[in-house]
């Protein structure tokens, strides 16, 4: 979903600091070398979730360290120029060394991997489709299904009736729909899907100078892609249009802006790149034998039994709770 609208990037006076890194991969080998950086480095997985049943809240505004920009050099097709920008980070040269590789990870799994198996789903009906084999080898994989955790967690959390927008929805479907009862699978379906990107190119270069995700519930997101499978999903337009009015908006500020997604946003930066490399590069030696082959020896993580213990964790919160919470409130219509 590449929306290329060439404009001027951005001024050199906004300009937050950009680091380069140059790469040479030997993408046909099992193995991949970034010479030009730094002997292979042991990387901290992008994990850090939230217990089962612990709350997540809206986080501050963050921005992370993301791929900003590549250079390909036409001459060489295993050679890249990464342009990093730091973000809001302090990374020392090793911390910055450390982070640069992970997002190039997903630069190179997106490249590797076809674009209709880019895709996580953590859902209790559906334990056999978390995510595809040669997707959950990788750290794009892995941490796409970390992010879609803490999705899950904020989501039950926002409906938390003694919240601020917990209590706005409940009284909105309360007294202006007079429903008091809703599905629990209805309240976690809620999908993040890409939204735009905006691609600046200037010769060998190309520079992201925007991008966003979008927040999508249920319905929405089965009419975009045609696909009436929705299991543990029960229709009911009043408390869909009241998570739409209410929940969806603070959880797409969130995404796009939010801490909590800081990965993600990460991961959407790299997978642009590597999207756009896939559209308008089709013809050299990398993208006949490398671009979406699934071949990912190269990058593949040490435990690739991570992505059932993500899942794991999951139906241990779904099966906890957030919160338990009951109310009791006089109705003098009927005593």
């Amino acid at each position: 979903m590449l929306n290329k609208k060439f404009k001027k990037l951005i001024s050199e006076n906004n300009k937050t600091r950009i680091l380069v890194f140059c790469l040479v991969a030997n993408f046909l080998l099992a193995s991949f070398s970034p010479y030009l950086i730094y002997a292979q480095a042991e990387i901290t997985p992008a994990l850090d979730l939230p217990l089962p049943g612990a709350p997540v809240n809206l986080s501050a505004q963050f921005n992370p360290a993301v791929i900003s920009g590549i250079s390909f050099n036409s001459g060489n097709p295993f050679e890249f120029t990464f342009f990093i920008d730091s973000g809001d980070e302090n990374f020392n040269s090793d911390e910055l060394k450390i982070e640069a590789q992970r997002l190039i990870n997903y630069f190179l799994a997106t490249l590797a991997i076809p674009e209709e198996q880019l895709w996580v789903n953590l859902s209790p009906y559906e334990k056999n489709r978390i995510i595809p084999e040669s997707l959950g080898q990788t750290e794009l994989g892995r941490d796409l299904l970390a992010q879609d955790y803490i999705l899950k967690q904020l989501s039950a959390t926002l409906f938390n009736p003694e919240g601020e927008l917990g209590g706005k929805f409940w009284e909105l479907v309360n007294s202006k729909y007079g429903i008091s009862e809703i599905p629990a699978s209805n309240l976690s379906k809620i999908w993040i899907v890409p939204e735009k990107a905006d691609i600046y190119i200037e010769g060998k270069n190309v520079f992201i100078a925007d991008s966003r995700l979008k927040v999508m519930y249920e319905d929405e997101y089965r009419e975009m892609s045609n696909d009436s499978d929705s299991s543990g999903f029960v229709k009911n337009d009043t408390v869909n249009k009241a998570i739409k009015e209410v929940i969806i908006p603070a959880i797409e500020k969130e995404v796009n802006k939010g801490k909590n997604f800081a990965v993600l946003r990460q991961i959407c930066n790299s997978a642009i790149l590597a999207s756009w490399y896939k559209k308008n590069l089709k013809n050299n030696i990398l993208s006949k034998d490398y671009v979406n082959k699934e071949y990912v020896e190269g990058i593949k993580i040490d435990d690739t039994n991570v992505t059932n213990e993500i899942y794991a964790r999951y139906i241990k919160a779904l099966e906890k709770g957030v919160y338990n919470f009951i109310k009791e409130e006089y109705d003098p219509k009927h005593q």
